[in-house]
């Protein structure tokens, strides 16, 4: 079997950035605050469009890929944490296959490690990003009959993709060790939770239905329908349905068993 070794890529990391870990201990309410600065920059960007990039209608069936990846396609961060995770699975897949013969529990050999997954993100951000815009031929309604991959706009707006899920995985990295938890399982979250905020609570349309055609929630739309008299209980059942599953999920995250495992 071939085996890599990666310590050709020691004189690249030293020039990665890095978000140093913290020499003291950091309080819960500067945990909270980082988190809350990351999880607002997240939103953030995702209402930020590349130059020459307008709003682009998302097809319905890359909806769930939104939130699996926590992207917002058509803006800076339409590939969202996708390269984050590819990297680190292949990676730990060639790690633990023996392909790469790396001690993870070496810390000299973890930094490496770490290090390479870094520069993996990159590559794949950059990568995904070409693919996100070509895909989507994102510019062409700005550019026309003029849109083509080589066109400095296109190219642009490749860059402008690729850096944006490169400053998430920095972004990431301050979460998990100035923030709470895993910066990627915030921005999945964040994502899941304004959908399902916006998907029941919306009103937008009571304000300007010429604005806002179309996006009133399941809450206010049942109420909507109520005051003229007709009752529908269906139009709550994706509320319902979102509050079984997490009650679900929640009991079964609170469940302990004890399985007596053999190898």
């Amino acid at each position: 079997m071939v085996k890599l070794n990666l310590e050709f890529l020691r004189p690249l990391i030293r020039y990665l950035p890095e978000v140093r870990l913290p020499k003291r201990h950091v309080p819960f309410k500067e945990k909270l605050m980082w988190s809350s600065i990351v999880l607002g920059l997240f939103f953030l960007m995702g209402t930020i469009y590349p130059v020459g990039v307008s709003k682009v209608d998302l097809p319905p069936g890359y909806q769930q890929m939104t939130m699996i990846f926590a992207s917002n396609i058509g803006s800076i961060i339409s590939v969202g944490i996708g390269p984050i995770v590819t990297a680190s699975i292949i990676l730990q897949l060639l790690v633990g296959s023996g392909i790469i013969e790396l001690d993870l529990s070496n810390a000299e050999n973890k930094a490496l490690f770490q290090g390479a997954q870094k520069i993996l993100t990159v590559v794949l951000a950059i990568f995904e990003g070409a693919a996100v815009t070509i895909g989507f031929k994102l510019g062409h309604e700005f550019l026309g009959g003029n849109w083509a991959v080589t066109h400095p706009l296109v190219i642009a707006a490749m860059f402008q993709i690729a850096l944006g899920s490169i400053l998430l995985m920095f972004m990431d990295e301050v979460v998990s060790k100035w923030g709470i938890g895993s910066g990627i399982g915030l921005f999945i979250a964040g994502g899941v939770s304004r959908r399902i905020i916006t998907g029941a609570l919306n009103f937008l349309e009571w304000i300007d239905p010429s604005r806002f055609p179309g996006t009133l929630g399941v809450i206010p739309n049942f109420i909507s329908l109520a005051l003229t008299g007709n009752f529908q209980l269906m139009v709550l059942f994706p509320v319902i349905a979102t509050i079984v599953v997490f009650l679900v999920v929640v009991f079964g995250e609170s469940m302990r068993l004890e399985i007596p495992l053999s190898y």
